[in-house]
């Protein structure tokens, strides 16, 4: 029971964060939403933006495939925070960085999709995956 209420207020207060998020890359507060997006990626994830932008893609793919911590659902909402940062970087035409942080984002779906069971589907992910596949 406990832990069933600590998980959904988890999920709760990651959503809200999330949502808070869009709103600010959508008002375009670039300032107000790198300084919550750091804060994010420091409550619900083991990893900083700094490290994640930091790292390059091979480096990047060995520290995420070497964490034996990182559950479902963190990879989950750390896919979804490195996806919001590349929103960002398309928003403001900086396609390199873009680019970037696209192979990182479809790396950790990728990972994400690969671990779900036979019986579930995330339709999010698959949409995610496609976008990030087209560009």
């Amino acid at each position: 029971m406990y832990k069933k209420d600590y998980l959904q207020r988890q999920f709760e207060a990651f959503g809200k964060a999330l949502a808070m998020l869009y709103k600010l890359r959508k008002d375009k507060e670039l300032i107000t939403h790198e300084t919550e997006l750091m804060a994010a990626f420091a409550a619900f994830t083991s990893y900083s933006l700094e490290q994640i932008e930091g790292s390059d893609q091979k480096e990047f793919e060995r520290i995420i495939t070497a964490d034996f911590s990182l559950t479902s659902e963190k990879l989950h909402k750390l896919a979804d925070l490195v996806f919001e940062k590349f929103c960002l970087y398309m928003e403001t035409g900086e396609s390199n960085k873009a680019n970037t942080m696209g192979l990182k984002s479809r790396f950790l779906y990728s990972l994400f999709q690969n671990n779900l069971t036979e019986n579930e589907f995330n339709l999010e992910v698959h949409y995610r995956l496609n976008l990030l596949d087209g560009l």
